[in-house]
């Protein structure tokens, strides 16, 4: 488990946050417009198995999960279409995570954590960290595309979110599912949380360009059924399934 969530994390920081317009955009080219996003994959991967980069099998299933990891973004820009694209993303990030998942077939499932020196390395054993970070990132940008792609699917409607609506959804799933951290006291502020929403809408709508969807049903469920998702993950991690 301990070597799985470094390269989970890896996956997501490679395929969400550091997917940048121009590597997307670049993406569309085909297999060889892959393979920016996929050497990306391979480097977060690298460096989040730095204490085991001297293991040969550790550099070849990293490089096995840098082509699988091409193969299929390839293969999805080839036949995806928009009546489709929710559960193209959802079999694809479904795939990314199953590759990994191979790895407990593997004698990579045995390895240890590396013992602890500096503060450095303290937060790199954290399991708990782990799992939280990659659960900002599934409720954050995961969840943005989650949205877009089910309202394309669903509604046959494009999402045209603007800037602010994006990364207003963004911070709001973070807040609500950082508030099932244990003894967090963000659970005292979900009320001023759920509210937010309106108040932008009413009293900045025209400065910050919202549109009407910011407050549709659909959208509020979405972004929040997502975040609730994320969070009691979040909670089964640290009560039922504790991995620290």
């Amino acid at each position: 488990m301990f070597l799985f969530l470094r390269l989970l994390l890896a996956h997501f920081i490679g395929d969400f946050p550091l997917q940048f317009d121009a590597i997307f955009k670049f993406k569309q080219k085909g297999l060889k417009g892959c393979i920016p996003h996929a050497l990306i994959i391979v480097a977060c991967c690298l460096a989040l198995s730095w204490p085991y980069l001297g293991n040969p099998l550790v550099l070849v299933f990293i490089g096995f999960i840098g082509v699988t990891h091409l193969i299929q973004d390839s293969i999805k820009l080839k036949y995806n279409t928009p009546k489709h694209s929710f559960w193209t993303y959802l079999m694809d990030q479904a795939f990314h995570a199953g590759t990994m998942a191979l790895l407990f077939l593997t004698p990579l499932k045995d390895l240890t954590p590396p013992e602890t020196t500096n503060i450095f390395t303290e937060l790199y054993n954290n399991d708990m960290l782990a799992v939280y970070l990659i659960i900002l990132i599934f409720t954050t940008y995961n969840g943005f595309f989650m949205i877009r792609n089910f309202k394309l699917s669903f509604l046959d409607k494009p999402d045209r979110a603007g800037s602010f609506e994006k990364w207003y959804g963004m911070t709001e799933r973070a807040l609500i599912a950082s508030s099932f951290l244990a003894d967090s006291v963000l659970i005292y502020f979900l009320p001023g949380i759920v509210i937010l929403r309106p108040v932008f809408f009413f009293l900045l709508k025209k400065q910050l360009k919202i549109r009407k969807d910011f407050l549709s049903s659909v959208d509020i469920m979405l972004s929040w059924g997502i975040a609730m998702l994320g969070g009691y993950i979040l909670y089964l991690f640290q009560s039922s399934y504790p991995v620290y």
